[in-house]
């Protein structure tokens, strides 16, 4: 279905952009398809791969003798694995099993059982595969007993680090095979030691995008069919890269080799800006300038090389996903050409450049002083770049910059550990519990221990002036540790984008072929158990670098900073949503459309109904720390025979939208790469059903309106009970008409035209044909129902000659009504946008 959404001629490509936001009812038939895919079904075979490599991971860690070490359980699993394939039957494949626990010997019950743990310091394994058609009930019967007979106790394969995460130094069989291709079984064993470290020690297993067993399930057809080394290394790389942990790094020869090897570097930088990949700083000579955006990589698209890395490397979020692209592409052997296609001022320009082994060091390298004073005439500001300071050099930094009215701690790097004495000699007044820990329980597999951890001793003398705390995707581990402590300050403020969102000791895992692959090991957590992990640390004002800002030499992080008015105890401004329409582009259709009214917002909450009928509701809410709370929700009707209105309380429905936080849940940052400014996690809930979407608002033009008509209009009490929703963006204006059908159901429609000069703007209207709250996604069918004509002078809450509205709507294309006004006078129900 094509966006049939009218507009002159020489607004088309105001059209297209409409389109590919998915607004309302356009949307792509392909998109839907492949939605509609089917499940994968998972061959008997590799169903006997999945049952047999579980079977033996629930005896590794559940069984005393395997425990104790007195059987090499690696080579069992190499001996047996070849077998798999001889199992034509159940009762064949049964018997592999008995012969898998026999390995194991006699089983030993140790010492009491435990208390059961609170739900959060306990991971979710899952045993249901125990039930499979494959595993007889003898089979099941006897892996059940070693769960039942299981006493936590020390394991000879894993153990616990200095910081609670654990340790799997003597887990490392078959690691050092001097570069032969291993055969299929050390291949599957590589997917299981791995598989089952995760599923019992990884302390955000439940945080995963996908269940961690269909991840295994996709993973064993494509290790097991791997032909050479290289597909087999790039295969367990993919697999490892599927626990979104940006801490999940991956180290192996053949790897490395595949890459060109991480020995030299481009003699350039550059960023993933606004969807681009952007030259950001480099060396002179190179015919390269900040702001030149790579259009081709060596004679490739450079989306094309990018999503070839995308689909293997790894990362908590999709910002730092593509931090780690860009950077690999910069990597190298030292000496390789590189030739790149650029566009400059709209011009393209191609160039080749040599990677060598100082590049890095020279165009990531920050010059100047590791601390400096700025004066800003009202006010002095300190700055710190904490990736170069050391704790030797503390007492003399603070000493310059104690008597500044702010201090800018810059953490878009990795610092040296001077969080500790910062809190323990300049910052803080007191100790400060900084953080809460689920640290894997290395004697009971699948359960975590909680702890609290708090750091420093306090001083007398703690600095007075403001913290300003920047920070963005470069920021990680150590780095967001040492923010969680800087923002407990009671002058801070933290300012800059989403961060690695990967707190916590790593954990080293070897794998057969000489393989390291890595991850988080000790959950991290605020003190109130508010998460970091894939959410990173949330700023109090959000600011990305731009492309115009990289071309003009500009740090507009640090100039968000730099400025006296970042000393207001008030300063920033908690987020509220703009007036206009915010949607869901994955579920277009459903949304809010947002005006304020005094302290309150009033929105109109569009949807469709279970027989796919445009419905809309009246909400009334109030913004509390960024947070749209629902006040009342009103289901607007009229009467199909005397036309009186009726409001009816919806009284068991719930609506939330978090601009503050919500943006940088799991749920937005990995469905809106680079958050959006304007971006809500939006909760509901309408009887017993309930969802959370991911809206944002809708933006079709970046130029400013001329007079921004922008709220929701209506005729006032004299002709209550339906009303307009603008939005004027440019010299476009988009409007949303709520009113009602024949039977007097709330139904809605939208159009989009040009508004000219004077303020008019005709409108072909249309009412689309969706799918329910809860239902999957399906096409939308419009249908025109009619024109609108607007007539706004200006945007007032008074009746203002010359601001009218005339429209003749037929409520889904049904001639027999119309619902019809000419030159009614209508008003801002809303305050005036600007």
């Amino acid at each position: 279905m094509r966006c049939a959404i009218n507009l002159p001629a020489q607004k088309i490509s105001y059209t297209q952009r409409l389109c590919a936001l998915l607004i309302i009812g356009c949307v792509w038939v392909t998109s839907n398809a492949q939605a509609a895919a089917p499940a994968y079904e998972q061959p008997a075979y590799d169903q006997r791969i999945e049952l047999f490599g579980k079977s033996w991971g629930l005896l590794k860690y559940f069984h005393s003798e395997i425990a104790a070490c007195r059987v090499d359980w690696d080579a069992v699993f190499i001996d047996l694995y070849p077998q798999i394939g001889g199992t034509g039957t159940t009762a064949e494949f049964n018997d592999l099993l008995h012969k898998l626990i026999d390995e194991a010997g006699p089983n030993t019950q140790r010492g009491p059982l435990p208390d059961d743990p609170e739900p959060h310091l306990q991971q979710a394994v899952d045993y249901s595969w125990l039930n499979s058609e494959f595993i007889a009930e003898a089979t099941r019967l006897r892996l059940q007993a070693v769960l039942d007979a299981f006493r936590p106790g020390d394991h000879c394969l894993v153990g616990t680090g200095p910081a609670g995460e654990p340790v799997f130094d003597a887990d490392q069989g078959y690691f050092d095979t001097a570069g032969v291709y291993p055969a299929e079984a050390y291949r599957m064993l590589a997917v299981f030691r791995f598989w089952h470290a995760i599923n019992y020690f990884f302390p955000y297993k439940h945080l995963l995008s996908q269940p961690w067993e269909q991840s295994l399930r996709a993973f064993i057809p494509r290790v097991s069919a791997a032909a050479n080394a290289r597909e087999y290394h790039l295969a367990m790389k993919a697999f490892t890269a599927r626990i979104e942990d940006s801490h999940a790094f991956f180290s192996s020869s053949d790897y490395f080799e595949y890459l060109g090897s991480f020995e030299a570097y481009t003699p350039f930088h550059a960023r993933f800006v606004e969807g681009k990949t952007v030259v950001v700083r480099a060396l002179a000579g190179t015919g390269l300038q900040p702001g030149d955006v790579i259009i081709r990589f060596n004679g490739q698209p450079i989306q094309s090389v990018r999503n070839t890395y995308r689909s293997f490397l790894h990362g908590s979020n999709p910002i730092v996903l593509e931090r780690e692209v860009t950077e690999t592409l910069l990597w190298g052997r030292d000496g390789s050409r590189v030739a790149l296609t650029l566009e400059r001022n709209g011009e393209e320009f191609s160039l080749a450049v040599t990677r060598g082994l100082q590049n890095r060091g020279r165009v990531i390298g920050s010059g100047g002083p590791v601390w400096r004073t700025e004066n800003l005439g009202a006010c002095t500001m300190g700055y710190v770049d904490m990736g170069r300071l050391t704790t030797s050099q503390l007492d003399s930094m603070m000493t310059a910059l104690r008597p500044t009215d702010g201090i800018i701690f810059d953490l878009r790097n990795y610092p040296n550990g001077t969080l500790w004495p910062l809190v323990s000699n300049y910052l803080f007044a007191a100790p400060i519990h900084i953080a809460s820990f689920a640290a894997p329980n290395t004697r009971h597999p699948g359960r975590f221990t909680w702890f609290e951890n708090t750091i420093g001793r306090g001083t007398s003398a703690p600095y007075q002036g403001r913290l300003l705390i920047l920070f963005n995707e470069d920021t990680q581990s150590q780095a967001e540790f040492t923010v969680m402590g800087l923002e407990q300050h009671p002058n801070a403020v933290k300012i800059g984008s989403q961060t690695a969102a990967a707190d916590g000791n790593i954990t080293s895992v070897k794998l057969p072929d000489g393989i390291t692959a890595y991850f988080t090991g000790l959950g991290t957590y605020y003190p109130d158990g508010t998460g970091t992990q894939r959410v990173g640390i949330v700023p109090d004002l959000s600011v990305h670098p731009s492309i115009a800002g990289i071309r003009q030499g500009r740090d507009e992080v640090l100039e968000a900073a730099m400025n006296c008015d970042a000393l207001n105890p008030e300063w920033p401004l908690l987020p509220t949503p703009d007036p206009g329409m915010y949607f869901d582009p994955a579920r277009s259709g459903h949304g809010l459309v947002f005006g304020r009214a005094g302290r309150k917002y009033i929105a109109i909450n569009y949807s469709y109904d279970d027989a796919g009928t445009a419905e809309w509701q009246f909400a009334v809410g109030e913004v509390d720390g960024g947070v749209f709370q629902l006040d009342e929700l009103s289901q607007v009707t009229r009467d199909a025979v005397t036309r009186a209105v009726q409001v009816t309380p919806v009284s068991d429905a719930a609506l939330l939208a978090d601009f503050q936080r919500g943006p940088y849940s799991i749920d937005c940052a990995s469905s809106t790469p680079g958050l959006k400014r304007d971006a809500a996690r939006f909760q509901w809930q309408f009887g017993p059903d309930s969802g959370v979407w991911c809206i944002e608002r809708l933006v079709f033009s970046t130029d400013p309106p001329t007079t921004d008509f922008s709220g929701l209009w209506s005729a006032g009490s004299a002709d209550s009970g339906w009303g307009i929703s603008v939005d004027t963006q440019g010299d476009i204006l988009l409007a949303v008409m709520a009113y009602h059908d024949a039977q007097g159901q709330a139904v809605w429609a939208v159009g989009v035209g040009e508004l000219s000069s004077d303020g008019v703007a005709e409108l072909t209207m249309q009412q689309l044909t969706g799918y329910c709250r809860t239902c999957p996604v399906a096409d939308r069918v419009a249908t025109n129902v009619g024109r609108m004509r607007l007539e706004l002078r200006e945007p007032s809450q008074a009746f203002v000659p010359g601001n009218q509205a005339s429209f003749d709507l037929t409520p889904h294309g049904d001639d027999s009504y119309h619902w019809r006004r000419d030159a009614v006078p209508v008003k801002l129900l809303t305050e005036p946008a600007r």
